[in-house]
C-alpha cells in the first residue's frame, strides 16, 4: 500500500484529511522518536521530503526514513506495528514483492527477528501513548 493509492484504499482520503485538519489548527499529530532502533521495512518505493519539512531519520538503505512538519507532524517510512504474525502475512500475501539485494532480508531472517519485534512493540506503545497525550483533532 502506498499513500497515493486512494482508489484502492479509500480510507486514505479520510486519513489525509484528518492530518491536514490537525496541521491547520496547529495541534500535534505525532511526537518525535528520540532513540535509535532497528525498524522493520516493507516498501517498494520511497518519497522526497515535502517542501517545508525536515528529515529526522535516515539510514544507508533509505535516505528518507522519517520527517517532521512544523514540529507537529511526524511521518515514518518504517513500520513500528510489526509482529511475527504480520510478517508471516506479508510473506504469504506479498512475498512476490521481495527481491534479492543488499537491503532485502530473506524470509528466514525476517521470521527470526523476535528479539527486535519485542523492542519495536515497546517503542510503538511509547509512540502511541505520546500521541494520545497530545491535543489531536478528533
Amino acid at each position: 500500500m502506498n499513500v497515493y493509492e486512494e482508489n484502492r484504499y479509500p480510507w486514505l482520503k479520510h486519513e489525509k484529511e484528518f492530518i491536514e485538519k490537525s496541521i491547520d489548527v496547529g495541534k500535534g499529530v505525532f511526537t518525535r522518536l528520540s532513540e535509535r532502533f532497528m525498524a522493520f521495512h516493507w516498501h517498494g518505493d520511497t518519497f522526497d521530503i515535502p517542501t517545508g519539512c525536515t528529515r529526522v531519520a535516515e539510514s544507508e538503505a533509505c535516505r528518507n526514513q522519517a520527517f517532521e512538519y512544523k514540529g507537529r507532524v511526524f511521518a515514518l517510512q518504517f513500520h513500528l506495528e510489526t509482529s511475527l504474525e504480520s510478517i508471516k502475512a506479508l510473506i504469504a500475501n506479498c512475498g512476490d514483492d521481495l527481491s534479492f539485494g543488499k537491503y532485502v532480508q530473506p524470509e528466514s531472517k525476517m521470521l527470526s527477528m523476535s528479539e527486535y519485534l519485542s523492542k519495536l512493540e515497546k517503542i510503538m506503545e511509547n509512540f502511541l501513548d505520546a500521541i494520545s497525550d497530545s491535543s489531536v483533532v478528533r
